[in-house]
């Protein structure tokens, strides 16, 4: 064999070895995250039932972004001049 169909071959092989690598990264990725998710549903599911079972109103899922509270409507208060202005 000479060297250069050697060097060919060797290139092919690796390259197909790396792709089947990250095929199954991606694959394995792919698993990870279903199962992180399912975790994180169950997680709230539990919150609610022991939310209902103590009686705690206004649970919210931490998981969830929440809006923000609307700014209030009355300008902040003027500042007092204590030198008698």
């Amino acid at each position: 064999m000479r060297k250069r169909d050697y060097f060919d071959w060797l290139e092919q092989t690796t390259g197909a070895e790396v792709s089947r690598f990250f095929a199954d990264s991606e694959r394995e990725l792919a698993a990870a995250t279903q199962r992180r998710d399912s975790i994180n549903q169950q997680l709230v599911n539990v919150r609610q039932m022991l939310a209902t079972l103590s009686g705690t109103a206004g649970f919210t899922d931490p998981l969830v972004e929440h809006p923000a509270p609307p700014a209030a409507s009355e300008p902040a208060p003027a500042v007092r001049d204590w030198d008698g202005g």
